[in-house]
């Protein structure tokens, strides 16, 4: 997938529709920075090409200071409306439709990295640390310490976190 391809998905994404207008695509792309970010991370996680990776890797951290390593893995859709001060390790797993809020870092304990599911909200500050599993649909309240595994459909908010509600689905 390619850098247009990449466009488009995104766009489609963010604006529900089916088919996409390749002005407003671009419009976008020039003027929304959280949109262009959306966009090299898509672009980053679908090519092959080790150089490209390291090049969209360098210009995320030069120009918007973000960090995110070439060699995690990120489903679709990852939303970094605040992105300043983000940091995703080497090893994470990041699901699908993730939003992440400024200075959040997922990072290493132990030499292991933390997996996040998918429609995960992480709010501004947090720390996930280590090889935990975050569930499904659960938010991680702002500046919150994760250092163990948040079950689906969950809150876990304070230092070090705690699960304070849960909603099974039945």
């Amino acid at each position: 997938m390619g850098l247009i391809a990449c466009i488009k998905s995104e766009y489609l994404y963010l604006t529900k529709r089916t088919k996409g207008n390749a002005l407003k695509m671009i419009y976008l792309f020039c003027m929304s920075p959280a949109f262009r970010v959306s966009v090299y991370i898509c672009w980053m996680q679908h090519t092959n090409n080790m150089f490209k990776r390291k090049l969209i890797r360098n210009h995320l951290e030069v120009k918007y200071s973000i960090v995110v390593d070439q060699h995690c893995k990120i489903g679709s859709h990852l939303r970094l409306d605040h992105f300043v001060g983000v940091v995703i390790g080497n090893g994470s797993i990041i699901g699908d439709n993730v939003k992440i809020y400024q200075n959040v870092t997922i990072g290493q304990k132990n030499n292991q990295y933390p997996t996040i599911g998918n429609n995960v909200i992480i709010y501004a500050g947090a720390k996930i640390l280590g090889g935990i599993i975050i569930g499904d649909d659960s938010i991680i309240g702002a500046n919150a310490v994760v250092l163990k595994d948040v079950p689906c459909n969950s809150v876990a908010v304070g230092i070090p976190a705690k699960i304070i509600s849960r909603k099974d689905n039945e």
